[in-house]
């Protein structure tokens, strides 16, 4: 049966370490290790978890199932 909590709000089980990924370091990550979802996807939401961080990421696929990923500080929103 479902408890009560003393919570304002549910929280959210995070997928992936957004706090170490988002260090400014340039990462890869392989599909079925890393991420489940499809490449694209996997970079759709790397770019919507820049935009929620007020960051840019840039991206790119080197090869098949990895992609190779950085955030950066986005000095406009400074």
């Amino acid at each position: 049966m479902a408890q009560q909590i003393e919570s304002e709000k549910p929280r959210r089980r995070m997928f992936y370490p957004w706090e170490e990924w988002t260090n400014g370091s340039t990462w890869s990550a392989t599909r079925g290790d890393d991420f489940t979802c499809t490449v694209l996807g996997f970079q759709n939401a790397l770019h919507q978890r820049a935009r929620a961080y007020g960051m840019k990421v840039t991206t790119g696929s080197p090869r098949p199932n990895v992609v190779e990923f950085r955030f950066t500080r986005n000095d406009a929103a400074s």
